[in-house]
C-alpha cells in the first residue's frame, strides 16, 4: 500500500514537472495545472484512505457479526444435550424417590423432582415459542382486557418461580392508565414476565415497574413499561441475543430474545441500558388502544362512603410508598407518608387518621397499644414474595401485599367499610356474596399431591368430559398433554366468554378448569355468569391461577368456584382434584396404553429416545415435532435459495438451527447431514454444496413423512 501511495505521489510530481516545462503555457495557467494536479492527488489519497478505513471497519463488524451468530446459535446447537441432562436429572431423582419412599422424609426429594420437571417444562415451552417465532406462526390478537389482570398475571408468573425469595416488586402506575385496554395481554405478559425474570435471576431484590403514557412523533398512543432493578449488570442491545454458556451448561438470554421478537411483532420496542448508578433499566414502549370502560367510569363505581379518608402510610421503601400514595390520591384521599426511621423515632398519633397502613415488621408493642386505643382501620403491608405474615392479638388488621394494584386497594376498602354499610341497612352479607354456597361442594384447602401418579393413571377418568378455559396455547398443550391419551374428552375455550357460550349450548361437562386472567372475559366474571343459571349449580369449577394469594383465593370462592390449583400445573394435584370432584370412571383403572408407536419404525427419527427426552410424555414430543415441521419442513428450499444467492453466512445460521433442533427431536440422520453441510460452509467448500443440497432435500422429505406418520 505504501508503494502504491509513493507511486501516485511520484507520478503527480512528474506530471507537475512536465507541465512546468511546457513553454507554450503561461505562468498562471501552469500554476493552475500544478494546483489541480496536487488537489486531485490529495483527493484521491483521501478517498483511498477512507475506503481502507471503511473496509477495516467492515471487517471488524463482520467478525463481530460472525461471533454473534455463533454465540446466538450455540443455544440451539446444544439444545439436545441440555434437554437430555435435565431429563436424566428428573429420572434419577424419581428413581431415588421411589427407593426412599418407605423409610425417609420426602420433602427434599420431591422438591428435586418438581424442580427438574419445571426446568424441562420451561425449556420445552421456550423451544415451542422459539419454533413458533421461527415459522412466523405467532399472531397478535386485539381483545379487551382488564389492565389489573395483566399486572396480576405478571405477579403470579414471577411468584411461581420465586416464592419466598423476599424480592420486592413495585408497580408504579400513573393515574391516567385506562382500566380496560385492547391488545394482546398474553404476549404482553410474556414480554414483561421475561424482562422481570432476567432482573431477578441476575440478583435484583428491589424492582420497580413504572407504567405511563408516552407520546412521540407517531399518531398512535403508546404505553411505556420502565423496569428499574437494583443490580449492577452491564447491558446493551446484545443482551437480547440468546447464547449457550459452556461453563454453566445453561442457556442465557433466550427469554429476552423471545421478549424482543414479540415486542417487534407488536410494533413495540425494548431498550436496555445502565443508569448513572450502574443499575439496569429495561424499557418497553408499545402501542395501546383504550377499551370500552375508561378510568373515570371505573372511579364513579366507588361507593361514596369509601371517599374522603385520611391515610397514613409507613414503609421502608420509598417507591412502594409513592405507588400506594398514587392509588389513594385516585380515591381523593388525604395521604401522609412516613419512612421507617421517622416512624420509629417519633411514633405518630394514629387517632388523626381513618386508615393506617403499616409495614408488617413495624408492629411494635408500643404501636399496637396505640392502634388499639384509636378508632382507625389498620392495614398490614406485606410482600407477595415473602413467607412472613402478621398476627397481632387483639388488633384486627387487613392485609395488603406488594406489588400493590388499584383493584386490590379497592377490595380492601370494600372489606373494611362495605360490611358496615350493609349491616346498617339490615342486608345479609353472606347472601349477597355467596348465595349459592350451600349448593356447592367446595374444597378450600390446597389440593395435596397424590403419590405415584404417572400420566397413564389418568385412565381412571376415561370418558369424563372436561372444559379447559385457557388463553395460553402452550398451557393448553401442557394440560392436554398431561392428560395424554387417557380417554378424557377435552373441550377448549380461549376465554371466559367462549366458556359461558359452550356451557349454555347444552353441552354437558363433568368439570371445568377455569383460568383467572384472560382477555375479553376473565375467570371471575365467567364463573359468576355460569352460577347465575341454577342448572349449573352442581358443575365443579376449578380455578387455575399463578397468583394464589389470600385475597385472590377469597375472590375465587366468592365468584362461585369450587377449588383452585396454582400454576404451573402439576399432574399430582390435578389427579387429586379430579378424584374429589369426578370420582373414578366406570371403566375402573382401565390402562389401554397405546404401545404401537414404539413398535413402528419411523425413518429419520428415534421416537423411543425422543419420548424419553420428554420425560415419557409422547403427546408433548408430538407437539414439538409438529412445530418443527411447520418451522423447518421447507428448509431445503430456503437453503437452496441462500446458496444460489451466495448468502453463505445465513446458510450457516440455518444449518446451526437445524443441527441443534434435529438433535433435540432425535432426528439423527438430519443432525449428521446438517453438521456436514455446516462444516463445508465453514471451510468454504462451496463447489461441494450442490451434492449435499440434494441429500438435504431427500432427508427433510423423509423426516416430514415420519413426523406426519407419528402424529397420525
Amino acid at each position: 500500500m505504501k508503494a502504491l501511495i509513493i507511486s501516485i505521489i511520484s507520478s503527480s510530481a512528474i506530471f507537475a514537472q512536465n507541465v512546468s516545462s511546457k513553454t507554450s503555457i503561461g505562468d498562471s495557467e501552469r500554476l493552475l495545472w500544478i494546483t489541480l494536479s496536487v488537489v486531485s492527488t490529495l483527493a484521491f489519497l483521501f478517498s483511498l484512505a477512507l475506503i481502507l478505513k471503511l473496509k477495516k471497519e467492515h471487517s471488524k463488524i463482520q467478525k463481530k457479526q460472525d461471533l454473534s451468530d455463533a454465540t446466538q446459535n450455540n443455544v440451539v446447537a446444544e439444545m439436545s444435550e441440555n434437554v437430555y441432562t435435565i431429563v436424566q436429572e428428573a429420572m434419577n431423582n424419581e428413581s431415588l424417590l421411589s427407593k426412599k419412599i418407605k423409610n425417609n422424609p420426602l420433602d427434599n426429594d420431591l422438591i428435586k423432582v418438581m424442580n427438574s420437571e419445571k426446568k424441562l417444562l420451561d425449556m420445552t415451552s421456550h423451544l415451542i415459542e422459539f419454533l413458533r417465532l421461527k415459522s412466523k406462526k405467532v399472531e397478535i390478537s386485539n381483545d379487551h382486557f382488564k389492565f389489573v389482570n395483566l399486572l396480576n398475571d405478571i405477579s403470579g408468573g414471577l411468584l411461581a418461580d420465586y416464592e419466598n425469595s423476599n424480592i420486592e416488586l413495585i408497580y408504579d402506575v400513573d393515574d391516567d392508565i385506562p382500566y380496560i385496554l385492547i391488545g394482546d395481554t398474553l404476549k404482553l405478559s410474556t414480554i414483561l414476565g421475561n424482562l422481570l425474570d432476567y432482573c431477578v435471576s441476575g440478583g435484583a431484590r428491589k424492582i420497580t415497574m413504572k407504567i405511563s403514557k408516552v407520546s412521540d412523533f407517531s399518531m398512535s398512543k403508546k404505553l411505556n413499561f420502565k423496569i428499574s432493578a437494583d443490580v449492577e449488570i452491564d447491558v446493551d442491545e446484545s443482551v437480547f441475543n440468546y447464547r449457550y454458556n459452556e461453563n454453566s451448561k445453561k442457556y442465557e438470554g433466550l427469554g429476552l430474545y423471545i421478549a424482543k421478537d414479540l415486542s417487534l411483532l407488536m410494533d413495540g420496542e425494548i431498550v436496555a441500558k445502565n443508569t448513572n448508578s450502574k443499575e439496569i433499566e429495561l424499557s418497553l414502549t408499545i402501542p395501546y388502544y383504550m377499551g370500552k370502560e375508561t378510568q373515570e367510569q371505573y372511579r364513579r363505581r366507588l361507593d361514596k362512603r369509601l371517599t374522603k379518608k385520611r391515610v397514613l402510610i409507613v414503609d421502608d421503601n420509598v417507591n412502594s410508598s409513592r405507588s400506594l400514595e398514587k392509588i389513594f390520591l385516585n380515591f381523593k384521599y388525604s395521604v401522609k407518608i412516613e419512612m421507617r426511621e421517622e416512624y420509629l423515632k417519633n411514633l405518630s398519633d394514629f387517632s388523626m387518621y381513618d386508615i393506617v397502613l403499616l409495614d408488617e415488621r413495624l408492629f411494635t408493642n408500643k404501636a399496637i397499644e396505640s392502634l388499639k386505643s384509636c378508632n382507625c382501620m389498620v392495614v398490614s403491608l406485606g410482600n407477595l414474595f415473602s413467607s412472613s405474615s402478621t398476627s397481632v392479638d387483639g388488633l384486627v388488621t387487613m392485609s395488603l401485599k406488594k406489588p400493590f394494584t388499584q383493584e386490590r386497594v379497592f377490595q380492601v376498602l370494600n372489606e373494611i367499610y362495605i360490611p358496615a354499610v350493609l349491616k346498617d341497612t339490615g342486608v345479609s352479607v353472606s347472601k349477597i356474596e355467596v348465595n349459592h354456597v350451600d349448593k356447592l361442594k367446595v374444597h378450600r384447602e390446597v389440593f395435596h399431591d397424590a403419590l405415584g401418579i404417572t400420566l397413564d393413571k389418568f385412565f381412571d377418568f376415561k370418558g369424563k368430559k372436561i372444559l379447559l378455559v385457557e388463553d395460553n396455547i402452550i398451557n393448553q398443550k401442557v394440560i392436554t398433554n398431561i392428560l395424554g391419551k387417557s380417554g378424557i374428552i377435552i373441550s377448549v375455550a380461549n376465554n371466559g366468554e367462549e366458556a359461558v357460550s359452550l356451557i349454555n349450548s347444552e353441552q354437558i361437562f363433568d368439570l371445568v378448569l377455569m383460568d383467572i386472567n384472560m382477555p375479553i372475559m376473565d375467570g371471575y366474571t365467567a364463573t359468576e355468569l355460569i352460577r347465575a343459571n341454577s342448572n349449573f349449580d352442581a358443575l365443579p369449577i376449578i380455578a387455575l391461577s399463578a397468583l394464589t394469594s389470600t385475597d385472590e383465593v377469597n375472590q375465587m370462592f366468592i365468584s362461585g368456584m369450587n377449588g383452585f390449583i396454582a400454576k404451573p400445573l402439576r399432574k399430582e394435584k390435578l389427579y387429586t382434584a379430579f378424584l374429589i370432584f369426578m370420582g373414578v370412571s366406570k371403566f375402573e383403572h382401565l390402562k389401554e396404553i397405546a404401545l404401537e408407536n414404539e413398535k413402528i419404525t419411523y425413518e429419520g427419527i428415534d421416537v423411543v429416545r425422543g419420548v424419553q427426552q420428554m420425560n415419557g410424555n409422547s403427546e408433548l414430543y408430538k407437539e414439538v415435532l409438529l412445530e418443527f415441521k411447520d418451522a423447518y419442513g421447507h428448509s431445503d428450499e430456503i437453503l437452496q435459495t441462500l446458496v444460489n444467492d451466495h448468502r453463505f453466512e445465513q446458510a450457516k445460521m440455518l444449518c446451526l438451527d437445524l443441527k441443534g433442533l434435529s438433535g433435540s427431536i432425535c432426528a439423527d440422520d438430519m443432525y449428521g447431514l446438517s453438521t456436514e453441510i455446516h462444516k463445508q460452509l465453514i471451510y468454504k467448500n462451496y463447489d461441494l454444496l450442490p451434492k449435499y443440497l440434494l441429500e438435504y432435500s431427500v432427508e427433510i422429505s423423509k423426516l416430514n413423512k415420519a413426523i406426519e406418520l407419528y402424529a397420525a
